[in-house]
């Protein structure tokens, strides 16, 4: 695959994981640089290591993926986003200052729901026949600096918007639920 076309590629499926980044940098205070590294390098370990995936299991994922991959990727979009909807519109509530603090098995489905794309695009490698290490390699990084850049995008955002930030940020991910829904069934 041509390096152009694979880096075109890569910053498509970078999006979702930019916008949840955007989204977690909102809600953050103080420690971005440290939760930036970690996004980072969880949606950019995801994103290269799902291509792999998919192109290993070949024709078989392939069924999977189409089916109901995009419905769970929605599925963990819109609990995360929901949860973050509540908080927002109940700032007294207990957990409304755990929001600026994402639990490690958040942080894992959030990386699985950000790069089901590229597990199918991993299969579309098996399928056409294309060696996935190299593009993995560069679909990894490209989504590791949008992730970054991200969280320090949201955090000034958070800045401007204090208090709805958690509300915003929740309503981003559901938003990229019903995108990932409509996709799918429409």
């Amino acid at each position: 695959m041509e390096f152009f076309t694979t880096l075109i590629l890569a910053t498509g499926l970078a999006m979702d994981a930019f916008a949840v980044s955007v989204s977690r940098g909102t809600v953050l205070k103080s420690r971005f640089v440290r939760e930036g590294l970690i996004l980072a390098l969880v949606f950019g370990g995801f994103q290269a290591v799902m291509p792999l995936i998919g192109w290993a299991a070949g024709g078989y994922a392939a069924g999977f993926v189409e089916g109901y991959g995009a419905v769970i990727a929605a599925l963990i979009l819109f609990m995360i986003g929901g949860k973050m909807l509540y908080d927002g519109l109940h700032p007294e509530s207990e957990s409304t200052g755990a929001m600026s603090r994402l639990s490690f098995i958040s942080l894992l489905l959030l990386g699985v729901a950000t790069s089901i794309d590229a597990l199918a695009v991993g299969v579309s490698f098996a399928l056409l026949g294309t060696s996935p290490l190299m593009p993995a390699i560069i679909i990894g990084f490209v989504t590791a600096v949008f992730s970054f850049a991200g969280v320090f995008a949201g955090q000034k955002a958070g800045d401007l918007l204090e208090e709805r930030a958690v509300f915003i940020g929740g309503l981003v991910l559901v938003a990229i639920g019903v995108k990932v829904i409509t996709e799918v069934f429409f």
